[in-house]
């Protein structure tokens, strides 16, 4: 099936390349414009220096947060699912979830240092985004 690497597609077997897809790891149900306007708040204060944002969810809520010389930006969203922390390219993540244009969207992932896969919930059942996150 296609997979969208950046604004590239390809057709690739995801479960052999990209471990989230096999089985275990953790899986979250996001609210995709809750989710898209905490990435959109925390970018506000970013100087542009660093494209970093970290991303944790606790359960029930996720917090987005950049640092930048003008400060700190942190930005909730209401979420379900095992608690982690990764830290993503806040534009990579940005344009993922415009790109995914669904009304949910489902995180899978194993480890913070794989990849991690974003599918449309209610959406194309054929869209699939992949980014690999940040150093912590």
């Amino acid at each position: 099936r296609p997979v969208m690497v950046g604004h590239n597609y390809w057709t690739l077997p995801v479960g052999r390349f990209f471990p989230a897809e096999r089985e275990g790891g953790w899986r979250t149900e996001l609210d995709t414009a809750a989710w898209l306007e905490a990435c959109k708040r925390a970018r506000l204060l970013s100087d542009g220096a660093s494209d970093r944002a970290v991303v944790s969810l606790d359960g029930t809520v996720g917090v987005v947060q950049m640092s930048g010389q003008a400060g700190e930006a942190r930005a909730e969203f209401p979420a379900n699912g095992a608690p982690y922390t990764l830290a993503f390219n806040v534009d990579y993540l940005t344009r993922c979830l415009m790109a995914l244009a669904a009304p949910r969207v489902a995180v899978r992932h194993h480890d913070p240092s794989l990849p991690v896969v974003f599918a449309p919930i209610g959406g194309d059942p054929d869209a699939t985004y992949i980014i690999v996150p940040m150093q912590l």
